[in-house]
């Protein structure tokens, strides 16, 4: 073996273990190839019943577009930590403003 072949095969060996070592940081686009589907579905059942026009605008696919980023980039692929951290607070938190904001659309209208 040649020391430059040597060389190569060490250099790769602590890459190697350390991903064994830290599962967390491995790659995540496998998990998200099955989470493609998974991320429309839970975007389609919080988030589209709270938007008019959900499905006749670019509000679906942009919700889904951030909702992938914020799956890739913050959550690095956990879809169920995406949605218990993520999601569901931001339904309860849309869900709060589309109420008040209707609430006092209807108390405008009264007052006039």
């Amino acid at each position: 073996m040649k020391v430059h072949e040597a060389l190569t095969i060490h250099q790769h060996e602590p890459q190697q273990q350390q991903q064994q070592q830290h599962p967390q940081d491995a790659p995540v686009s496998s998990s998200l190839s099955s989470a493609h589907g998974s991320i429309e579905r839970l975007i389609d059942q919080y988030l589209g019943p709270l938007y008019p026009h959900y499905d006749t605008d670019h509000t679906r696919p942009m919700l889904i577009r951030q909702a992938r980023d914020l799956l890739v980039c913050t959550y690095r692929g956990d879809l169920e930590r995406f949605e218990g951290h993520f999601l569901r607070p931001a339904t309860d938190i849309v869900r709060q403003l589309r109420t008040g904001y209707q609430q006092g659309k209807v108390s405008d209208r009264e007052g006039c």
